[in-house]
């Protein structure tokens, strides 16, 4: 489920690249009830709904509804006042979410000047909900407050103008398709890849051991489920050292002790809150092969520290390049 906030108070030229940004994007989409909803407000001072996430099942009759969105003037932007409209209004099961179902919520803010009402408790609502919010941002739009309401810092845009939002539409779902593109090239069975999943923020969270899912489809259909934790703060000790102990264990599926190599696969966005190093040797001592992947705020000898050697560890700016 897709939402796009969008400031309406950006001018007929910038609504109209907008527009056609949204309808590339829907293109590229397979559109319908049990696929891809995508759902539009416009906000200045005050939100409105324009589409909801159940109001149109095809990609014609999204389109055509496009059209229909028009600018309005407006000095002023309350993004907290949108976002909370978001949550209360659109994250629902009567306007189509299916939050309920755990179907990842994404919510794409576009703005481009500073909000006059406060972001950071509406953007923490969302957080807590699991809802992965990004952030484009053009002209008087504030880097540091768009980073305040996205999920992550590497999830927001500063743009030097909307133009550069039509040269790859996709790239703004990736990072929840990064996980998809991973179990696609690899030959899951029990015999032989075996794949699992946990999250983690302040706490760890296991969303699924090694032995939990026999198939490659079944690996997928969980990753589409995933619903994000969110979370202030990055605790990858605690993250490495729950890895170690819960998942790489006979009892979670893991074939260590019949000598079938073990990998970890970290991928961050953030520096770590508590000590990482010795529980990063820790984990290589017991013979497990770490790759560290960052984006965003994350420091590159950051990851060299947590790999299992130098060249394991990888960044990019943002988890689009991944």
């Amino acid at each position: 489920d897709i939402i796009f906030l969008v400031d309406s108070s950006m001018g007929t030229i910038i609504i109209n690249a907008v527009r056609e940004f949204i309808k590339r994007f829907i293109d590229t989409m397979p559109i319908g009830p049990d696929q891809v909803q995508v759902g539009v407000a416009m906000f200045s001072t005050t939100p409105k709904m324009e589409i909801n996430l159940n109001s149109f099942n095809s990609k014609e009759s999204l389109t055509s509804a496009l059209t229909r969105i028009k600018p309005k003037p407006s000095a002023d932007v309350n993004i907290g006042a949108a976002l909370d409209f978001v949550r209360t209004s659109m994250l629902t099961a009567e306007s189509g979410s299916r939050i309920q179902d755990q179907v990842p919520q994404l919510v794409l803010l576009l703005t481009s000047k500073k909000s006059k009402d406060s972001v950071q408790q509406p953007a923490d609502a969302l957080r807590r909900k699991g809802v992965l919010t990004l952030a484009a941002g053009y002209k008087a739009a504030d880097e540091a407050e768009l980073k305040e309401i996205a999920f992550d810092d590497s999830l927001v845009f500063m743009l030097k103008d909307f133009r550069a939002l039509l040269r790859n539409p996709k790239e703004i779902i990736s990072p929840l398709t990064t996980l998809s593109g991973v179990v696609v090239t690899e030959d899951v069975r029990p015999e032989r890849v075996r794949i699992g999943l946990m999250q983690f923020a302040e706490r760890q969270r296991t969303e699924f051991f090694l032995n939990t899912y026999n198939t490659k489809q079944d690996v997928l259909s969980a990753i589409a489920r995933l619903k994000l934790t969110g979370g202030r703060a990055l605790n990858t000790g605690a993250a490495l050292q729950f890895a170690l102990a819960n998942h790489f264990q006979p009892t979670a599926g893991s074939r260590r002790k019949e000598g079938i190599q073990q990998v970890l696969v970290l991928i961050t966005g953030g520096p770590s809150q508590d000590e990482v190093k010795r529980i990063a040797d820790r984990v290589a001592l017991a013979g497990v092969l770490t790759f560290a992947v960052g984006a965003g705020q994350v420091e590159d000898r950051f990851l060299k520290a947590v790999a299992f050697v130098e060249n394991l560890a990888y960044y990019r700016s943002n988890f689009a390049d991944l």
